[in-house]
């Protein structure tokens, strides 16, 4: 049976965009407080933390009576409503945003609350790390998934040197829960789990330089437990050249640039990729991928990736190079 919204939902709410509020303070004026002025800043940012607390067991006190049941609801609503209660952060840093989306999209099946907690998080993070006067892009949009047709919203925001590296943090971050930014509504972690339980699925994503993109995708009916996922584990893989050295010694920087590069668009081609993220770390000659997959398959894939570039023959110029590659596999979540 579905439940209506609660007050605690409402406070949870509030109580996010104010942490987006206050963040978005703290780095335009922070540094520049006088003593008094710092001092009044720590008495509001330690009211606000208890008031945090207060509402967090409120909540689990209340515990599933108050979650909604999963149901067929509206994400453009969802969304104008987020946009509606962030308006007055788009004013500060002079934010503009634009949606697009088409007249028939259908809608998505899920736990309203869930989502629109995860809407606070990802627009917020928007807010909060676009360049001033820049603006926000929300493309919806229907795609095509296993179990049927589904939504995918991409929200994107001006992020100068956002990097593939950066991506990889982000994806490390989400299975290590401590470095999230409390103030951001549930965060990173918590949202892309959310997202998985109502059979969805959240990443980062760079779609052009100078932009970072969270994208997330829910499916338009409801997934029968026929129908549902087996049960994922998160991975690591790293590929280390381990003469790396020597042919950096050898090749030069350009050359083992391009070696580095090579094995790096090979582990894209093997995985899920942007879902599933891979990164090159030039600097100790280090592939790595982070990857998720059906319990007991980790080592398939893995397998694939070590087949695929032992077979390969790497060559600069007409020049044959002999790759030493070591490989470890090891399990985030």
């Amino acid at each position: 049976m579905t439940s209506s919204r609660t007050p605690v939902n409402q406070m949870e709410e509030a109580l996010a965009v104010l942490g987006d509020s206050l963040g978005l303070f703290y780095d335009q004026s922070g540094k520049g407080l006088s003593p008094h002025e710092s001092q009044l800043w720590q008495s509001v940012t330690q009211a606000y933390s208890q008031c945090q607390s207060v509402v967090a067991a409120l909540a689990a006190q209340q515990g599933s009576v108050v979650q909604e049941d999963a149901q067929h609801f509206d994400i453009i609503q969802l969304i104008q409503k987020i946009f509606a209660s962030h308006d007055m952060l788009f004013l500060q840093r002079q934010l503009r945003y634009n949606v697009s989306t088409s007249a028939d999209l259908p809608k998505v099946y899920g736990h309203p609350d869930n989502i629109l907690q995860i809407l606070t998080t990802l627009v917020g993070n928007a807010i909060k790390h676009s360049s001033r006067a820049s603006s926000i892009d929300i493309n919806i949009k229907e795609v095509a998934l296993r179990q049927g047709n589904g939504v995918e919203v991409a929200i994107i925001n001006a992020c100068d040197n956002f990097t593939e590296r950066d991506r990889y943090k982000i994806f490390e971050q989400f299975y290590q829960k401590e470095t999230d930014d409390k103030t951001s509504g549930v965060g990173l972690a918590l949202s892309r789990e959310l997202i998985q339980q109502d059979n969805g699925q959240l990443w980062v994503d760079i779609p052009e330089k100078g932009k970072v993109a969270f994208t997330f995708v829910l499916p338009c009916a409801e997934v029968t437990k026929s129908e549902h996922k087996e049960t994922t584990q998160t991975f690591k893989y790293d590929i280390q050249i381990s003469n790396f050295d020597q042919l950096k010694s050898d090749l030069g920087h350009e050359k083992i640039h391009s070696i580095i590069d090579r094995i790096e668009t090979t582990v894209r081609q093997l995985v899920r990729y942007p879902i599933d993220v891979v990164a090159a770390f030039e600097q100790s000659g280090v592939v790595s991928t982070i990857y998720e997959t059906p319990k007991g398959h980790a080592d398939s894939v893995a397998s694939r990736i070590s087949k695929r570039l032992g077979s390969e023959e790497f060559r600069v110029g007409k020049n044959p190079v002999k790759l030493q590659l070591k490989y470890n596999l090891s399990i985030l979540k």
